[in-house]
């Protein structure tokens, strides 16, 4: 990619606990993550910062939030079904980078230059309507969203979150519901989800 990019892969290490170990599972995105391929605008491989700055406020806010505000603005709207516009859903967005915690810190270009280019100069909103997600639920400017529909591909990026964590602690046997990682693995994914001082 000509601009900074990260791997699935990269980006799943960067929000789950350190696991202490020498070598990381390596994330194949046709095979585990296709809830983060719809935040992949370019269908890459790779997600850009402004891919990463609206996934990272997903995965970092809770679901119940989610629909709460989700639900707020609905009724700001005058749905009565519980649906958004996607004008609607790009405030939602927008919100809950702000309220993220890498979000929170970040700051167009043109008012916090970035030595490292990895900042954009558009305002937060024009990122967030320019992005692969509004693009992909919204494929017309008309459509509206249901909570519903939001509500399940966030529990699909939310298992696969789960389920790379799950793999990144060893080697995985079996598929899907069924698999498996030793008790020693198990054992170590458990001292990571254990908080410091209590």
């Amino acid at each position: 990619p000509g601009r900074w990019a990260m791997t699935y892969s990269d980006f799943m290490q960067s929000i789950i606990p350190f696991t202490f170990q020498e070598v990381y599972y390596e994330v194949d995105p046709k095979e585990h993550l296709r809830a983060l391929a719809l935040f992949d605008l370019d269908g890459d491989g790779f997600l850009q910062f402004d891919e990463f700055l609206i996934l990272s406020a997903i995965v970092t806010t809770k679901l119940s939030t989610i629909e709460e505000v989700f639900r707020r603005l609905s009724v700001d709207e005058g749905s009565k079904e519980g649906e958004l516009s996607r004008k609607g859903f790009i405030e939602l967005m927008t919100l809950l980078v702000k309220g993220s915690p890498r979000g929170g810190k970040w700051a167009s270009a043109g008012v916090l230059p970035d030595p490292r280019k990895v900042s954009d100069n558009r305002p937060l909103g024009s990122i967030i309507e320019g992005s692969a997600l509004v693009a992909r639920l919204f494929p017309t400017t008309e459509g509206r969203l249901s909570i519903e529909t939001l509500l399940t591909l966030l529990r699909e990026v939310e298992e696969e979150v789960l389920y790379y964590e799950f793999a990144s602690h060893g080697e995985v046997q079996g598929q899907g519901p069924t698999a498996s990682i030793s008790a020693r693995e198990f054992a170590g994914l458990l001292v990571g989800l254990v908080h410091p001082g209590g």
